[in-house]
């Protein structure tokens, strides 16, 4: 059984610092990283089982790195190191899955406790030497005390038996690795080829999308043209229209000018009835009557 640990600094006028830790029973394996680059592939292509951040420096986002990290493992404990203590930054902290914020002055005996319980589990082969290694190299990183790991394994004994334990404990470690590896890669083309079909998906869905569209435009253009059509018909009935009106306003004007002459032709008959029934009737003398 083994424990890695991930131990990175960070912040404005201190130098980067990045270290991944193996701890087993026998001893302990230290590899420091050059940058970050490096430290964004180790992201990606390994697992941890605990990450330490000490962010003392940093001055402004203290959780920028936890957010990397989570951006790449999404469940690999955490302990962060901050400058001051500030209430948004541990509730943040807590959202982000940071199980233990620690200030200056750094109470060291509880930050060992907490990396301990996180580690419980792979520390259960032989728990007071793995938790002896990680507790000196926790103190180095964060105070500079001791002696650094050399990024060698170091073996806690001479002879042969003790070389033979760790070789097997280092074989086991890369088997892990190894089989880690080919998961991840595993997982990765799993996601890739999910990602394909989704993508082959997206272009179909896209492509119908395109032709509904098309569709649709030429449905509001079929639509256009109709509603033209339709006011010009509108246009036409009303000009008709107003045309019946003005014609029925003329009929109107001759049958009312109509009415007026047969009114005056009736009083006019009337006048000449009346001068006929007054004038005298002429009588013609007989023949062979003198006058």
């Amino acid at each position: 059984m083994s424990a890695r640990i991930l131990l990175v600094k960070t912040g404005s006028g201190v130098a980067f610092h990045a270290k991944a830790v193996v701890i087993v029973p026998t001893g302990l394996y230290a590899r420091l990283l050059t940058d970050e680059a490096e430290l964004e592939t180790v992201l990606q292509t390994e697992k941890f089982d605990l990450i330490v951040h000490d962010g003392r420096a940093v001055a402004d986002e203290p959780l920028a790195f936890v957010e990397k990290i989570r951006g790449h493992q999404s469940s690999a404990p955490v302990i962060l190191v901050c400058a001051k203590p500030q209430l948004d930054v541990i509730v943040k902290a807590i959202r982000l899955g940071v199980r233990d914020v620690f200030h200056p002055p750094i109470n060291l005996s509880g930050l060992f406790t907490c990396a301990a319980e996180l580690l419980q589990a792979q520390f259960s082969a032989s728990p007071s030497a793995m938790g002896q290694q990680c507790r000196s190299e926790l103190t180095h990183f964060l105070t500079g005390v001791g002696a650094p790991v050399a990024c060698v394994p170091v073996t806690t004994g001479a002879t042969a038996a003790s070389n033979t334990e760790e070789l097997k404990a280092l074989h086991a470690e890369c088997d892990r690795l190894a089989s880690q590896l080919r998961e991840e890669t595993e997982k990765r083309l799993a996601a890739e080829s999910g990602l394909a079909a989704g993508q082959g998906k997206l272009d179909e869905r896209q492509k119908t999308l395109a032709m509904t569209e098309a569709e649709l435009v030429a449905e509001q253009g079929r639509i256009t043209a109709e509603r033209q059509a339709a006011a010009k018909q509108m246009a036409a009935l009303e000009k008709e229209q107003a045309r019946i009106a003005a014609a029925a306003a003329e009929q109107a004007e001759i049958e009312r000018s109509f009415a007026s002459s047969r009114v005056k032709l009736s009083k006019a008959q009337q006048a000449v009835e009346e001068h006929k029934g007054q004038r005298p009737v002429c009588r013609k003398p007989r023949q062979g009557q003198g006058r």
